[in-house]
């Protein structure tokens, strides 16, 4: 028989607390390790296998407990303790059916002996052996990923007796090992609420809340989930991490309560907050509110896995009843505007924002849904390309219409509950919203293969304001190895001050910047790039099917004026990224449209051209005209990539004939109507539309990964 002495010992974690806030939370790293086991490995030289111990002895230096798990602030120890019957289990590989089972006994000095009640002898060979705490619930990477901290109910009269069943530990080692140890990322944290200020009336449910500028992020999981997957198996989906913006602790027996003292345990997996982010304690009472206080990060930090985090309010309480809202039962409905009869099916998904159910007892929403559906295909080539799209709306119940107070540009924010959570930048067109929820509501237009369509989807938002402000929001694949821009945008429109506003914000943001992945033409007065790395950033971009409407110029009043190594030539029509497109037979463009490359474009005034003069000439500068050439190329390849019916890259000779014999078409239609086509008249003083925001990350778990 082999045996290992293991002692488990419990590791400082400070517990702080300062007067002078309202709010405090607290990350302990200042200890070396949280449980450390020293193991004795008996075997001897020369065996060819690592067999499972039949007796493990442990002893802890706290002796006493009141659960399985106990936190306390005495002497600032964070302590662990056994108790009678506790189980820890062993397993090879992280299978479930090769696994021991131990069982604990307590001596007079609460030195625990854990006994094998369940175990399997092993082919020779070595073994990765697996410790899994407490071992009747966990025996496997699957159950022990999956276990999930929902459901948690604390007691009066016995507040830490759910500790025990949501406390959880993991730890790998390798064959002959004489250490092992818990680290932090490895356990279950703890999140301790202090709530004082006020008198809570049979307070019956606590949720925390985490956003950022006003938007909830999805910082938690509720299963124990690792970061980078390093010990998963084929076991394990994507759909098997929860991530989620909020969590709940149930509360019982308790009444009119001057203060609460309450423990949430939390996953193993590590939290990061942002400076600026927003930490939301919400109580739900007996009295029918629910009471919020918020604490404002002065800082980043990380809520690390294993250790006990302290939040503690005294004061800033208000009502606030949001959380208690119950959407209409139509919430999420989707409706099936077109299906692709053609292609493999490209997929644009329109939600709204700031709806109330009031908009839907008539036509208010599904009209601007389909309203949005209609601009879409206004222009081309998306007009002549409609056939090869799948088009959705899906109904969005906001509790609040949109509070903001509309300005000629943009909006001042005012404090309001919409679904998306849309904000505005006062002075600027700029628009944001909670990308991630729109982003998993849009999937639920997708019967099959959802995680795979939303990669490649637009996701339109038409926000309840009537403004001129819009900005896409585009989300890069760091890893993709097409040049068609494989990848998905979330696109913010508001409803603009006319009918015409509205469908030039639709067609620059949705169609342009969403879909075509094209660069803003206009300029801003004296802005000029430092340095040539913004040449090398935009050339990475058009080799990933970015910005192919817009490229470096280098023009005499430039050249040789940026200080690093690279030799950047003058631009001419020669070595212009546009410039297969000049001196062509069939398309004649400088005369069609005057092409050519004009300084003044990315919004840099100088360093960056555009292939057309006339702002009018492209929707991409000033929101009206067309698509010029460069743009509408863009624009026929990546529907011809996404629909799966072109054959060969961006330059591909067969390539560029095929949109050489669809622009004839277009320019013969276009030249007919060009005269007698008149351009809708915008308001006075409208700003350029908000700069596209693009992040660079991949795809982990079915979810985007911003790339460090």
């Amino acid at each position: 028989m082999k045996k290992y002495i293991i002692p488990i010992m419990a590791a400082a974690a400070m517990l702080m607390q300062s007067c002078g806030d309202d709010l405090v939370i607290n990350n302990f790293d200042n200890a070396e390790y949280y449980n450390t086991i020293s193991a004795v490995n008996t075997l001897e030289d020369g065996d060819k296998m690592v067999e499972f111990p039949k007796t493990i002895t442990a002893s802890l230096r706290d002796e006493s407990s009141l659960s399985k798990i106990s936190y306390s602030e005495e002497a600032n120890v964070l302590k662990t303790s056994w108790i009678k019957g506790d189980k820890v289990s062993l397993s090879i590989n992280g299978y479930s059916a090769n696994y021991a089972l131990y069982e604990a006994s307590l001596d007079a000095d609460n030195v625990a002996t854990f006994t094998c009640v369940a175990g399997t002898d092993y082919p020779d060979g070595s073994y990765k052996w697996i410790y899994y705490y407490p071992g009747d619930k966990f025996n496997s990477d699957v159950t022990f990923c999956n276990f999930s901290y929902t459901g948690q109910v604390q007691k009066k009269s016995d507040p830490y007796g759910h500790l025990a069943g949501y406390h959880t530990m993991r730890r790998i080692y390798d064959g002959k090992v004489t250490k092992v140890d818990f680290s932090s990322g490895e356990q279950s944290s703890c999140m301790k609420f202090m709530l004082r200020g006020m008198e809570f009336d049979n307070p019956t449910k606590i949720t925390m809340v985490y956003k950022e500028s006003g938007i909830r992020q999805k910082v938690f999981v509720e299963n124990n989930r690792y970061k980078g997957d390093s010990y998963m198996d084929g076991k394990i989906s994507a759909d098997d991490i929860k991530w989620v913006s909020s969590l709940d602790l149930e509360l019982s027996g308790y009444g009119t309560e001057p203060g609460i003292n309450a423990y949430m345990m939390m996953s193993s997996r590590d939290v990061d907050l942002k400076q600026d982010g927003v930490i939301s304690v919400y109580v739900k009472c007996g009295d029918g509110n629910t009471y919020v206080a918020d604490y404002k990060l002065t800082s980043g930090m990380t809520l690390r896995g294993g250790r006990m985090h302290t939040l503690a309010i005294k004061t800033g309480w208000k009502i606030d009843n949001s959380l208690d809202y119950k959407y209409p039962d139509y919430d999420g409905q989707v409706v099936e505007l077109q299906t692709a009869s053609k292609g493999k099916g490209i997929d644009l998904v329109i939600m709204g924002d700031g709806f109330i159910e009031e908009d839907f007892e008539g036509n208010t929403y599904a009209g601007i849904m389909e309203q949005a559906y209609t601009e879409f295909f206004n222009v081309e080539p998306f007009k002549s390309f409609q056939d090869y799209w799948n088009v959705y709306y899906i109904k969005t119940v906001s509790q609040e219409r949109i509070a903001a107070e509309p300005q000629l540009n943009g909006a001042i924010n005012k404090p309001c509950n919409t679904r998306f959570s849309t904000m505005f930048e006062d002075g600027t067109t700029h628009m944001e919203g909670d990308n991630e929820l729109a982003l998993e509501i849009a999937k639920t237009a997708f019967e099959s293969n959802a995680d795979e369509r939303i990669k490649k989807a637009v996701v339109v938002i038409m926000s309840n304001l009537e403004t001129h402000a819009g900005t896409c929001h585009n989300y890069n694949n760091i890893n993709a190895t097409n040049d068609y821009g494989e990848t998905m945008a979330v696109a913010y429109c508001a409803l603009g001050h006319s009918d015409a506003d509205r469908l030039s914000t639709i067609t620059h943001e949705v169609n342009g910047h969403g879909f075509g992945k094209l660069a803003d033409e206009y300029t801003k007065t004296g802005k000029k790039p430092s340095s040539t790395q913004a040449f090398l950033d935009l050339q990475k971009l058009h080799k990933a099917g970015y910005y192919r409407n817009v490229d470096v110029c280098i023009g005499d009043f430039l050249y040789g004026q940026l200080n690093d190594d690279v030799n950047w030539p003058l631009t001419t029509k020669d070595n212009v990224y546009w410039s297969d497109m000049f001196n062509n037979g069939t398309n004649d463009y400088e005369a069609f449209e005057g092409l050519g490359f004009f300084d003044g474009a990315y919004t840099y005034q100088y360093g960056f051209c555009r292939p057309t003069e006339k702002a009018t000439e492209s929707f991409m500068n000033q929101n009206s005209g067309q698509f010029n050439a460069p743009s509408r190329r863009a624009i026929f390849y990546r529907i011809r990539a996404l629909a799966d019916i072109n054959v060969g890259d961006y330059f591909n000779a067969d390539e560029y004939q095929a949109f050489l014999d669809w622009d004839k078409t277009y320019i013969a239609s276009r030249s007919l109507s060009k005269a007698s086509a008149k351009v809708a008249k915008l308001p006075e003083g409208l700003l350029p539309l908000g700069e596209p925001q693009n992040y660079w990350g991949e795809w982990v778990d079915g979810r985007f990964v911003p790339a460090e």
